[in-house]
């Protein structure tokens, strides 16, 4: 099990193609909310580098 923060993007990947899996998601409440990645992404304090790094991208391309 993993649990992750409201507002944390993340993904997942099953990297053993030999067992297949099931994700669930369950919520604290009925009132989730909405976390538009590219705010949650590019106005954080998440630094420029990392972000350049995740991408794949040079640093200066990111705004």
């Amino acid at each position: 099990m993993f649990v992750f923060p409201k507002g944390l993007p993340h993904y997942h990947l099953n990297m053993d193609g030999k067992y297949p899996t099931i994700p669930v998601s369950a919520f604290g409440s009925a009132n989730v909310g909405t976390v538009v990645l590219p705010k949650a992404l590019f106005t954080s304090c998440i630094g420029k580098d990392v972000l350049a790094k995740s991408f794949k991208n040079p640093r200066a391309r990111l705004k």
